[in-house]
């Protein structure tokens, strides 16, 4: 892994364009999250093979990652006769589906608590259990029944709980009118038929029109300015320090130099909040942050960490990474207060046990930097680094879906 000198950011490009420091001709860059673009570049000076990697754009130097076999002096991406157009069609699709992915899990989990696979298909669970066969070279989403819906079914499910999502899609009647177009659409580059001319701007035009309703979900998950009652049997336990190990909290800031905050959000389908007791009702998230000073922590060791029992990482909804020094745990209100305040004490303990002092907090000059965020992509959906849910400010928010 090589890190390029290229120091200054830039946003996703239209096309091919030079990197600020003219070392690399970038091919092509695909928008996956506003902080995360897969950047496929070109021929490097001196004959140098093509590059690709997942860099964030808007806040880091630009890293590339060396690869073998993609080195393509005809313009296109990749030498195997794949258009263009069914590159770019297939990047803003994965963002698409992705993004319904995230949408769908979060909402049936703070609404359904841990039982939302069973309203998952037999045939999306028959899958994942076929797939163990494959363990060895197991996917990162293997674990989620979720993941091996396909995307009609996908479809299929949002329109059966569209209470759920009404408030971050379209207009219902709107959005079933696009269904059929979208179902061909994805049909054909799932297919490998070249798509029609006018398939992209259709994909960016849905894009674009969902972009209201993403940064409604997105921000409602990150504000925390719902208020709750402090007999609230989840407060009781890390606000009021009645868990058997609250002492962690003073323990971790004295030893670890490292602070916890508990804060909670509301869905936009949930009632208002009235300062009153969620545990048990659905709906809302309780986030659980830690910050360190002088530490960081690998998303992996910590993952891996709490796999076994109690059953923690089954009890999480998310675990989130904005920076390597802040970790933010998510579970939902719907689920047994008590279960999840021991999955509080579990992470607590593990974030103790697995961070690591560092001297400086300038890692984005350090390869250790694109170290850390590499591992997030070979972890399940829950866990995430820096990726939006992470990252979003709702009192600052920034576009989800890039224009191309």
């Amino acid at each position: 892994m090589r890190h390029n000198p290229a120091g200054t950011t830039t946003r996703t490009p239209v096309g091919p364009f030079v990197s600020p420091a003219g070392s690399t001709l970038i091919k092509a860059a695909f928008q996956i999250s506003p902080a995360l673009t897969l950047v496929v570049a070109g021929e490097q000076p001196g004959g140098r093979e093509a590059q690709a990697t997942c860099v964030n754009l808007a806040a880091s130097p630009t890293f590339v990652l060396d690869t073998s076999g993609m080195n393509d002096s005809s313009g296109r991406v990749a030498e195997e006769g794949v258009p263009d157009a069914a590159l770019w069609f297939f990047a803003r699709w994965w963002r698409l589906e992705n993004y319904l992915r995230d949408l769908v899990y979060t909402e049936l989990r703070a609404h359904d608590g841990l039982s939302y696979e069973n309203g998952l298909s037999l045939q999306a669970r028959h899958r994942a259990e076929q797939d163990r066969v494959n363990e060895y070279i197991a996917s990162a989403d293997a674990d989620e029944a979720l993941a091996y819906l396909d995307a009609g079914q996908l479809l299929d499910l949002i329109s059966a709980r569209w209470e759920l999502f009404e408030k971050t899609l379209l207009p219902r009647q709107r959005w079933d009118s696009r269904l059929e177009e979208l179902r061909s659409l994805r049909n054909r580059i799932s297919h490998c038929r070249r798509p029609h001319s006018t398939d992209l701007p259709r994909l960016d035009m849905l894009l674009g029109d969902l972009e209201l309703g993403a940064q409604r979900f997105f921000s409602s998950y990150n504000d925390s300015s719902c208020e709750f009652s402090s007999k609230d049997p989840f407060a009781q336990a890390w606000i009021a320090g009645r868990h058997s190990r609250a002492d962690l909290i003073e323990h971790a800031r004295n030893k670890y130099w490292t602070r916890m905050h508990v804060r909670l959000s509301r869905r936009p389908w949930a009632s208002e909040c009235d300062g009153g007791t969620v545990s048990g009702e659905p709906g809302y998230l309780w986030h659980v942050d830690w910050a360190m000073d002088s530490r960081r922590i690998s998303p992996r060791r910590l993952w891996e960490s709490l796999d076994g029992a109690p059953k923690t990482q089954e009890q999480l909804v998310h675990l989130l990474f904005p920076n390597p020094y802040r970790v933010s745990a998510t579970f939902t209100s719907v689920d047994d207060p008590d279960l999840n305040a021991d999955a509080v004490a579990r992470v607590f303990e593990a974030i103790c046990e697995e961070g690591e002092w560092f001297e400086t907090r300038d890692l984005e000059t350090s390869m250790e930097w694109t170290q850390w965020r590499a591992e997030g992509c070979d972890l399940p959906r829950k866990v995430q680094v820096e990726s939006t849910l992470a990252v979003f400010d709702p009192w600052n928010p920034t576009r989800v879906f890039e224009s191309r």
